[in-house]
C-alpha cells in the first residue's frame, strides 16, 4: 500500500477574489495553483441573488489568463431577503455551490484588525466564546428547495 498522496491540482475552499483591479491581480496566481475555488460573496455590494452570482462569475471568467483551467464555485450571501426559489434554482442549475451566512451582531475581521477572545466573548456573550464570527452553510442536492427554505428560515430568526 502506498504511503504517499500526490495532489496535482488542489481546490481552495475559501477564496476572496474581490472585484475590479484586485480580481485581476489575484486570479492569475490562484488559477496557476488551484483547479477550483469556493468564491466568497462578500463584495460591496454583496452577491445576494443568482443574477449577482452570474454576473460575478462572468467577470471572474473574463479575468482568467488565456488558456487557464479554473472553475469558480460561486456562493450567495444569505440575507433575510434571500428568496428560497432563487437559491434552489441557482443550486440546481449548477450556478452556485453554497450559500454563506454572516451572523447578525458579529463583526467581521478586516484590514488587519483582529479580535481577541475577550472582545469576541463580549460581542457574543460569555457563553458563546467558541462561536465563530461567521458560519458557512452548504445546500446539498438532497436538500433542494426545502433545504434552502430551512436555511432562510434559520437566518430570519437570528
Amino acid at each position: 500500500m502506498s504511503k504517499s498522496l500526490t495532489i496535482t491540482r488542489p481546490d481552495d475552499w475559501h477564496l476572496h477574489l474581490r472585484d475590479g483591479e484586485m480580481l485581476k491581480a489575484v486570479l492569475p496566481e490562484t488559477a496557476r495553483h488551484f483547479g477550483r475555488a469556493i468564491i466568497m460573496p462578500n463584495l460591496v455590494p454583496p452577491v445576494v441573488t443568482s443574477s449577482d452570482a452570474d454576473g460575478y462569475r462572468d467577470r471572474i471568467l473574463g479575468a482568467l489568463p488565456e488558456g487557464a483551467s479554473f472553475k469558480p464555485l460561486m456562493t450567495l450571501y444569505l440575507t433575510d431577503k434571500t428568496e428560497a426559489d432563487d437559491v434552489a434554482t441557482a443550486f440546481e442549475s449548477g450556478l452556485i455551490t453554497a450559500v454563506k451566512l454572516y451572523l447578525a451582531g458579529f463583526r467581521v475581521v478586516q484590514a488587519g484588525q483582529q479580535l481577541d477572545q475577550g472582545a469576541l466573548a463580549g460581542a457574543v456573550g460569555a457563553d458563546d466564546r467558541e462561536a465563530a464570527p461567521r458560519a458557512e452553510l452548504e445546500v446539498d442536492a438532497a436538500q433542494g428547495a426545502d433545504g434552502a427554505e430551512a436555511l432562510l428560515e434559520a437566518a430570519r430568526h437570528e
